[in-house]
């Protein structure tokens, strides 16, 4: 359903893009255009949450087209195995807020 999405998002050319996903920690990818698959990057301290690489988590979606596509086909498959029943949406939050601040924090 995502994929399907991307070209509706606003923002043209210029739109960016970026994902995070958790369990009992942060899970943040780096998307950059050139790479065969993207980076997951995990945070585990919840305590003291920082952004890893903060300059490769959000992208140009026309350039890192063909990353965030491969990412989201594996999506369903990275996490089908995961036995972990914490959650901390809180702090995901925040980290994706922290991720966009810089160009507005709007998050879709």
């Amino acid at each position: 359903a995502i994929k399907n999405s991307l070209d509706d998002l606003p923002g043209g050319t210029r739109t960016q893009i970026g994902f995070i996903t958790y369990d009992n920690g942060v899970h943040y990818y780096s998307l950059k255009s050139g790479l065969s698959n993207p980076q997951m990057m995990v945070v585990g301290d919840l305590k003291e949450l920082f952004v890893p690489a903060p300059d490769d988590l959000l992208v140009n979606l026309q350039d890192s087209r063909d990353v965030v596509e491969g990412f989201l086909d594996n999506l369903p498959d990275m996490f089908s195995k995961n036995t972990v029943a914490q959650s901390c949406l809180g702090p995901a939050l925040k980290a994706a807020f922290t991720v966009t601040k810089h160009i507005g924090g709007k998050m879709c």
